[in-house]
């Protein structure tokens, strides 16, 4: 795939980017001439987002303790 891409965005003068998480995935040879690129989540309602996240962190710090008692 990468080699089609590097032709592609040769052909159209076009730079190859990626984000920051999928750059480090690219082995070390492939990298060169791409872009990483940082993204952040941001959510307009944090506080909602809490509150759905709450009960599945709650779960997961249950399993983590009686993982660790046992």
């Amino acid at each position: 795939d990468l080699k089609w891409l590097r032709e592609l965005a040769a052909k159209e003068d076009a730079t190859l980017a990626t984000t920051e998480k999928d750059f480090v995935r690219l082995p070390l040879n492939e990298r060169n001439g791409i872009l990483a690129l940082p993204v952040r989540a941001v959510f307009a309602a944090e506080p909602a987002l809490d509150a759905l996240l709450a009960p599945l962190i709650a779960e997961i710090k249950e399993q983590q303790s009686s993982v660790q008692v046992s």
